[in-house]
């Protein structure tokens, strides 16, 4: 009985001193923990003061993190149109909120900021070198444990993303002008990346591109991007898909530009292109577009150099490349032809008679030419077989049935020739930022039956058939808000304004066959039945073909001309339209005739044009042109001017 209470009494007392004891430990933890708690939000704080102290907002990477601009109005304004891209709700505007909001969020231990500031890898880099600097050891310590360490270990998908793209070079790519297309009328620019261990081709490729919500391409199409109205978006594709769509669907040369990026320049701009993955821009064809954006990408890895700041109201991709040529980004270039380029590479290394087998090749199937082309030598041979299957997959609609019926066989009997002894050598055209500058500022005079005035001739962007063509295609214009005005001491009047003024006079011949076409709309002063001149606006379009002879391209188009005028009864008067015209081009001299002849349908009444422009260069930006021009209303009136001004390229 006693027993059994004194055992009682020492199981009481062991409790007791258990609860005394567990009591004390959890009081101890509660302390401990609240103390942390403490140190994380005294270090918190501590950071936030660093920032402010160092003004950290201001600093030049940030604000190309952000994409900040400024803004006369709000101080800065981002150009990124993604909210989710900006912690702070007032962050698009105010880079000193956004800042401290994600200082707040990358010192977070919610699993769902973690996930948040996984989506930020350079900014993650930038604000832990920024700040840390004056920090103790003991507070570095507590950022390692907290996981705010500068290089988003705690993000395994985009340490993976980076493991799987070991970025060897960077290089920024420029396909040349597509007319075709109104996104790369100027043409394009994309970065490429390459991979350690991994050919060129399966590189990755870097572009910003507008996405249409619709399937059409046309003005309308143009009109919304030229006004932000499609959303712009990065995405990374394999390369060689990049060098099919270019070289081979639509025969685009390709201009390769080597970036002298070092290894930790290459992390930012990694690091950058990560955060950017989804994020939507308003796109603007003349501004914000995939030049501009892929600078703004490059100014991550330099922010001083700041190279977007001479594209804020127009970005040309030309003038990018001379921009990044300029600050010594480039350490080297490549050229990669076009299919059509090289195809015309054979043809130049053939005699007559073995272009006539390439002609008659795809045409005819190889069986019945077989004997023919056995006469060859092997290596003549080679050249009649290439050029033959590459003539097959350029030509028309029906390209694919014919690689299939005519083209397997030429590929067979190419297969068993062998290896060539001599790779075909591509002529290398001149580099397009060679070409003179996109600006133009001409001067001169005009004489009329009335009097003598001057001239003053403004472009904006980019080329005409007059222009300099070192550096261009033959037979491609493209002007973009050029207005010409005419003036003397008592008057201005506005001859012309293009909003957009397109031709494309690509020869065809009897191997291959283009459109050639034009397109313009804008303003132009025209000669009226009552012997008026009057500003008129007008659509212009027409379609036809071009032919060369020798260094001579002959034309012919045939289209309308939708014209506005208070002189017309119903204000609008359409007219079928005709033009045709010779051009010649070389480095030193362009010589053009060009005559048109239209008849309005309502008003009755028919116009002539009837123009000779030359011009001579003698230095890449530098040239003089002359103009002779007749226009007539047929069986009424006329009016002639002659002008003579010299051209200044900026």
């Amino acid at each position: 009985m006693v027993r059994s209470a004194l055992l009682r009494l020492r199981l009481a007392q062991a409790v007791f001193l258990s609860l005394f004891v567990f009591s004390h430990s959890v009081s101890a933890n509660e302390s401990e923990a609240r103390s942390l708690s403490l140190q994380k939000n005294d270090l918190r704080q501590k950071l936030i003061q660093i920032a402010l102290d160092q003004n950290l907002s201001q600093a030049p990477r940030w604000h190309k993190l952000l994409h900040y601009k400024p803004d006369w109005q709000k101080g800065h304004e981002s150009i990124v149109d993604d909210e989710s891209f900006f912690i702070s709700n007032l962050g698009k505007y105010r880079p000193e909120l956004e800042l401290v909001a994600n200082v707040e969020l990358f010192l977070s231990e919610q699993e769902a900021d973690k996930d948040t500031a996984c989506h930020f890898p350079a900014r993650n880099r930038f604000l832990y070198e920024a700040l840390t600097p004056r920090l103790s050891e003991q507070d570095k310590a507590l950022l390692a444990e907290i996981g705010f360490d500068g290089k988003s270990s705690y993000c395994q998908e985009y340490l993976v993303w980076r493991h799987e793209n070991p970025v060897e070079q960077a290089w920024l790519i420029f396909p040349t002008a597509f007319l075709n297309s109104p996104s790369s009328m100027f043409g394009h620019t994309l970065l490429r990346l390459d991979l350690k261990g991994k050919s060129t081709l399966l590189s990755k490729s870097i572009t910003y591109a507008a996405h249409a919500e619709d399937d059409h391409h046309g003005a309308m199409y143009a009109i919304k991007g030229l006004f932000g109205g499609h959303p712009g978006y990065f995405s990374i594709l394999y390369y060689h898909k990049k060098v099919k769509e270019y070289t081979r669907t639509n025969n685009r040369d390709i201009w390769e530009y080597q970036l002298n990026l070092n290894e930790d320049e290459t992390d930012w701009i990694m690091a950058h292109l990560w955060e950017l993955q989804e994020v939507r821009f308003d796109y603007y064809f003349s501004t914000q577009n995939c030049s501009y954006q892929l600078l703004a990408v490059l100014d991550v890895a330099r922010p001083e150099q700041d190279l977007t700041a001479e594209f804020d109201y127009l970005a040309i991709p030309v003038d990018t490349i001379r921009a990044l040529e300029k600050r010594e980004w480039i350490e080297k270039k490549q050229f990669r032809p076009s299919e059509n380029r090289l195809f015309y590479t054979y043809l130049e290394h053939l005699s007559q008679a073995e272009k006539d087998l390439v002609f008659d090749l795809q045409e005819n199937k190889y069986e019945s030419l077989a004997e023919q082309i056995k006469l060859l030598p092997r290596d003549r041979q080679r050249l009649v077989l290439e050029a033959a299957y590459k003539l097959i997959t350029l030509r028309g609609k029906d390209a694919k049935n014919k690689k299939k019926r005519l083209g397997l066989p030429l590929l067979r009997a190419r297969s068993k020739l062998g290896k060539s002894s001599d790779e075909l050598q591509v002529t290398q055209p001149v580099a397009p930022e060679k070409g003179h500058l996109s600006q133009k500022l001409g001067l001169g005079f005009v004489n009329t039956s009335e009097q003598n005035k001057g001239v003053l001739d403004l472009k904006l962007t980019l080329h005409s058939l007059d222009d300099p063509v070192y550096g261009f295609d033959k037979g491609s214009q493209i002007n973009f808000l050029q207005q010409k005005s005419v003036f003397d001491e008592n008057d201005v009047k506005l001859e012309s304004f293009d909003l957009l003024n397109i031709r494309s006079l690509t020869p065809s011949d009897k191997y291959l066959t283009h459109t050639a076409w034009q397109v313009s709309t804008g303003l132009e002063r025209h000669l009226m039945p009552d012997d008026s001149r009057r500003l008129n606006k007008q659509v212009i379009a027409g379609f036809g073909h071009s032919w060369r002879f020798n260094q001579l391209d002959m034309y012919a188009l045939f289209g309308g001309q939708l014209e506005g005028s208070n002189e017309f009864q119903d204000y609008l008067e359409f007219a079928p339209k005709v033009d045709v015209g010779l051009l010649l081009q070389n480095e030193v001299y362009t010589s053009e005739l060009h005559a048109s002849q239209y008849r309005f349908l309502n008003a009755k009444f028919s116009r002539m044009k009837l123009r000779w422009t030359g011009s001579w260069t003698w230095q890449q930006n530098q040239s003089m042109s002359v103009n002779a021009e007749r226009e007539e209303i047929l069986g009424k009136t006329h009016f002639s001017q002659f002008s003579l001004q010299y051209n200044h390229f900026f």
